[in-house]
C-alpha cells in the first residue's frame, strides 16, 4: 500500500507522509483530543481511491518529539467519487481522458461493445496518481489493441473484459517505469500472435500486481519482464508458447503468494536477474523440450541462471513439470544462482531421456526433481522434494555444484540409473546437517529408489544418496538417512574439486 496527502484535507498542512507513515510537522503544535482531518490517496492490490480520514490526537507522552502518530484502524472513511468516462466508444473515451483527466482522478472506462482501437499510450504529460480502470458492461468484452502504461497511471483491468492481438512486438500490455496494471477477477490478456517478443504482459521497469484474471495462449512469453516488480496474488498464466514469467533483463523483484503458472511451452518461470519469492501458489505442468543434443532444455518448471540471482521458496508447489531432452525437470540452478527451500513441495517432476533427431543417441534425463551445476546453489532448511523421476541420474536431486540440506525430507523419487534420492556427482558438493532422506530398503513406501524403467530395482546405486564416481572416490547410502545421520561428500574449506572428502554415516 502507498499512501500520499492530496488536497482537500482541512488540517493537510500540519502533517506529512513519509515512507507510508504520517508524521506531525511540529508536535507542540498539536492538541492532545482534538479532531484532526486530512485527505490521502490510497493505492493498495485493489486499486487505488482518496479517502477523508478524521481522527483525535492521542496523548503525547514527550513533547517536541517526531513520533510517528497513530491513527486509529476504523477512522472516519469518505470515499471519493469514481469518474465514469465519456463517449460512445472506446476510442471516443481515451480521447475523452486526453482531455480532460486531472492529477490525483480516479476514471472508469466501461466499454459496451466488442471494439479495436489503435496502440494507445496512458502517458499525461505533468499528471500524476490517475487511476484508470477499464472493465466490460453487464456482458463479456473484448479490446483488439495494445496499451502502454506511463509514469503516474494505474491501469486497473476489472470484470468482463478481455484484450487480444494483434501482433505486438512488446507486450499487448507493456508497462513503464512509474506506471502499475493492476489485474482483477474477469479480466484477460490473450493471443498476443508477434514472431519476437509477443508477451501478454510487458514490464518495463513499471510495476504489475495480479489478483486474478487469465493470461494466456501468447505466442511470447505470459510475462515478460524487463526490471520492475511483479506481484502474483491469483490468477492463471497458462498455455503461452514460450514462458509463463521470464525475468531475463536489468533487476526485477517477483513475489508469488498465490495464483497458477501451468501448461507454459518453454517451461514456467526463469530468472536471470533479480528475485523471486514464492510464498504460495502453483507452478505446474509445464514443459521444455529439445530433439538435438546441441541444445538441451533446462528447467521444465523454474529457471535460476545467473550470479546475483535468488530464487527463495518459503510455500507452494513446484510439479508436474517436464524438461524432456534435457536437465531439472523441476527446478534448474546454474552459472551461481541460488534457490531456497525453507518449506513448500517439489513434487511428480519429471527429467526425461530424448533421441536425437540425427541419429546422436540419447541424451538429457538428469534431475528429476532440480539440477544444480555450473557454481550454482541449492540450500534446504524445509519443504518436501518427493515423486520425481529421472530417466538417468538424480531421481531428487542432481548436484554438480552446491547442495546444502539442514531440514526437510527427500522421499518417494526414483532414477534409472544412480541416486535414487540424491546423485552428487564428482566435484560438487553434498553437506547434509539436517533433514530426511530415505532409503529404499528400509522404507519401500517412503524410499527413494533406483529403478528400471520395468520396475525393477537396482541396488548398489545408492537409492538415498550416490556421490562420486567408481574411477575415483565413491560413496553410496542405500538406506534412510534421518537427521541424525548426517553426512558430507566434496571438496570442504582449502580442498580442490578434484580431491573430495567425506565425513558421515555412509554405508561404505
Amino acid at each position: 500500500m502507498t499512501l500520499s496527502l492530496v488536497s482537500g484535507g482541512r488540517d493537510n498542512d500540519l502533517f506529512t507522509i513519509e515512507e507510508n507513515v504520517l508524521r506531525a510537522k511540529d508536535v507542540d503544535s498539536l492538541v492532545a483530543g482534538r479532531e484532526y482531518i486530512i485527505k490521502v490517496a490510497i493505492i493498495n492490490n485493489q486499486g487505488s481511491t482518496s479517502k477523508v480520514l478524521s481522527f483525535r490526537m492521542p496523548s503525547i507522552e514527550e513533547p517536541g518529539t517526531d513520533a510517528p502518530l497513530t491513527i486509529s484502524d476504523e477512522p472516519e472513511l469518505v470515499q471519493s467519487e469514481e469518474i465514469i468516462v465519456q463517449g460512445s466508444s472506446l476510442a471516443e473515451k481515451l480521447d475523452w481522458l486526453r482531455v480532460f483527466v486531472n492529477s490525483n482522478g480516479n476514471y472508469a472506462i466501461e466499454v459496451g461493445a466488442n471494439e479495436s482501437v489503435p496502440s494507445h499510450n496512458f502517458m499525461y504529460s505533468g499528471k500524476n496518481n490517475i487511476i484508470i480502470t477499464i472493465r466490460g458492461d453487464a456482458l463479456n468484452r473484448t479490446v483488439n489493441s495494445n496499451f502502454t502504461v506511463g509514469s503516474g497511471v494505474t491501469l486497473v483491468l476489472g470484470n468482463n473484459i478481455a484484450f487480444r492481438g494483434p501482433a505486438a512486438g512488446n507486450g499487448l500490455i507493456s508497462v513503464a517505469s512509474g506506471g502499475r496494471l493492476i489485474m482483477n477477477n474477469g479480466s484477460l490478456v490473450a493471443g498476443n500472435a508477434a514472431d519476437y517478443q509477443g508477451d501478454g504482459v510487458s514490464i518495463n521497469g513499471g510495476a504489475f500486481t495480479m489478483n486474478g484474471g487469465e493470461i494466456s495462449g501468447n505466442r511470447g512469453n505470459g510475462v515478460g519482464m524487463n526490471g520492475g516488480t511483479f506481484t502474483m496474488n491469483g490468477g492463471t498464466i497458462s498455455g503461452n508458447s514460450s514462458r509463463g514469467v521470464n525475468l531475463s533483463f536489468n533487476t526485477g523483484t517477483i513475489t508469488m503468494n498465490g495464483g497458477n503458472i501451468s501448461d507454459n511451452k518453454g517451461g514456467g518461470v526463469s530468472v536471470g536477474r533479480g528475485t523471486f519469492i514464492m510464498r504460495g501458489g502453483t507452478i505446474a505442468g509445464n514443459s521444455t523440450a529439445s530433439f538435438s543434443r546441441d541444445y538441451p532444455v533446462y528447467g521444465g518448471g523454474v529457471s535460476v541462471i545467473n550470479s546475483g540471482t535468488a530464487f527463495t521458496m518459503n510455500g507452494g508447489t513446484i510439479s508436474n513439470n517436464t524438461a524432456s531432452g534435457g536437465f531439472g525437470g523441476g527446478v534448474y540452478v546454474y552459472n551461481g544462482g541460488i534457490f531456497n527451500m525453507n518449506g513448500g513441495e517439489i513434487s511428480g517432476n519429471t527429467a526425461a531421456i530424448n533421441n536425437d533427431d540425427r541419429g546422436r543417441g540419447s541424451f538429457g534425463g538428469s534431475g528429476g526433481g532440480l539440477y544444480i551445476v555450473g557454481g550454482g546453489t541449492f540450500r534446504m532448511s524445509n519443504g518436501d522434494i518427493s515423486k520425481n523421476n529421472a530417466h538417468a541420474e538424480g531421481g531428487g536431486i542432481y548436484a554438480d555444484s552446491i547442495f546444502a540440506m539442514s531440514g526437510g525430507t527427500v522421499s518417494g523419487n526414483t532414477a534409472r540409473e544412480y541416486g535414487g534420492g540424491v546423485y552428487v556427482r564428482y566435484g560438487g558438493i553434498f553437506n547434509k546437517t539436517g533433514g530426511t532422506i530415505f532409503g529404499y530398503a528400509s522404507d519401500a513406501n517412503n524410499g527413494n529408489a533406483v529403478k528400471e524403467s520395468s520396475g525393477t530395482v537396482r541396488n548398489f546405486r545408492g537409492h538415498a544418496v550416490y556421490a562420486g564416481s567408481s574411477d575415483n572416490v565413491l560413496k553410496i547410502k542405500e538406506t534412510t538417512s534421518g537427521p541424525e545421520n548426517n553426512m558430507s561428500f566434496g571438496a570442504q574449506p582449502g580442498q580442490s574439486n578434484y580431491s573430495p572428502a567425506f565425513s558421515g554415516a555412509w554405508d561404505n
